[in-house]
């Protein structure tokens, strides 16, 4: 993997940037986003588009199994997922042919969670298992060469040791930090990873995805992406070492999906329609106000699944007549739908996202025809 990639700004750029937006918040203004600037739901007609004609994801033919959810990275377009048969794939590039992760053993389990920084290399992380007797060891693992067995394991905190050696990491930030689990005696317990390689057990929340610096100068944020319904409050541990776990606040129903490595939080609530709404948690506000995000016109329900490192937020969009689409925000006072934006003849149908690429291209579900929903590439023109 290229160790020697482009240094890239982590500032948020919402329409004139973070700052606005941090100005916004101080000043007092209640609701940062509002509708101004919503497109119509209409079909894209004719070229040029902004977006090219979606191309398939696909696993070789000879591979088994289906493929799972395609995760992406703030720095690179290099993308990673997990199939049905316990084999997790790797991308050099959108365009590229996937590779299989490899094990350090024959019949290993290998799934890929996430990347992370370490020395400046990217890697990829993750995990391995063995299973044996009913038993699962599992390890959390690292590829700096995604072709090659993983390069290291995360140290383990022989003070958390349960009865199954079971550990894996979630994602990783640009100093080498990473979030995860650990079989903790009495649950599968979030922890985290410093530099250093020191594991340190967290708050009960979850350590699903973790930030560079967050805007609090504490140190990486952490985050638990789930439902308040099920009982996985969306949440944030904004000091790792001290356990500071704060609730993201909102509704019952409110669903953290994705943070980007500035902190922020995406996800979607029910608004007062009981509809749900795409909404944000920032740190510039310490992640006091649950923001909602615009909606375009007729919207039924619509979500925020992903968020790029320049603040592009995309996800999954239903309109009042059953057609679906892809919410793209490029700013938090206007929204676009990709389902728009591609070539009109291509005969997609789109129907979610949450992955965007630094670039603004993004990965997306839909589908052609009679058939079934599968993973595209969509390369954003110009």
């Amino acid at each position: 993997m290229d160790s020697k990639l482009p240094s890239r700004s982590r500032t948020l750029h919402f329409g004139e940037g973070i700052a606005r937006v941090a100005t916004l918040i101080a000043l007092g203004v209640s609701g940062l986003v509002g509708c101004a600037g919503a497109t119509n739901h209409q079909a894209s007609s004719g070229p040029p588009t902004e977006y090219a004609t979606p191309v398939e994801l696909s696993l070789p033919p000879s591979s088994a199994g289906t493929l799972g959810p395609i995760v992406d990275n703030e720095w690179t377009d290099q993308l990673v997922a997990n199939a049905s048969s316990n084999t997790a794939w790797y991308w050099s590039s959108p365009t590229a042919t996937p590779t299989e992760l490899p094990g350090d053993a024959s019949g290993e389990w290998v799934y890929a969670e996430g990347f992370g920084m370490v020395n400046g290399a990217l890697n990829v992380c993750g995990s391995t298992v063995i299973s044996s007797g009913g038993t699962y060891n599992a390890g959390a693992a690292l590829w700096a060469d995604p072709t090659k067995p993983p390069s290291q394991y995360l140290a383990r905190n022989t003070a958390l040791r349960g009865p199954i050696y079971e550990t894996e990491a979630t994602g990783g930030n640009s100093t080498g930090q990473f979030s995860g689990y650990d079989d903790a005696i009495g649950g599968y317990r979030p922890v985290y990873w410093s530099a250093a390689g020191i594991e340190t057990p967290l708050a009960p929340t979850g350590s699903d995805a973790i930030s560079d610096t967050g805007g609090t100068g504490n140190g990486p944020v952490i985050a638990t992406l789930g439902s308040a319904a099920s009982g996985n409050t969306p949440a944030v541990d904004l000091s790792p070492t001290a356990g500071a776990a704060h609730h993201l606040p909102g509704g019952s129903a409110r669903v953290s999906t994705a943070m980007n490595l500035s902190g922020i939080v995406v996800g979607y609530d029910k608004g007062a329609s009981g509809q749900l709404e795409a909404v944000f948690w920032t740190p510039y506000d310490h992640y006091s106000v649950e923001h909602v995000l615009p909606s375009p016109p007729n919207t039924k329900k619509i979500t925020a699944l992903g968020i790029a490192s320049n603040g592009w937020m995309v996800g999954s969009v239903e309109y009042n007549d059953s057609t679906t689409g892809v919410p793209l925000w490029k700013t938090t006072v206007g929204v676009d739908d990709v389902a728009t934006k591609i070539p009109a003849n291509s005969g997609w149908k789109l129907a979610s996202s949450s992955c965007i690429l630094p670039d603004g291209s993004i990965i997306a579900q839909g589908h052609r025809g009679p058939s079934g929903t599968v993973n595209v590439y969509i390369h954003m023109n110009g």
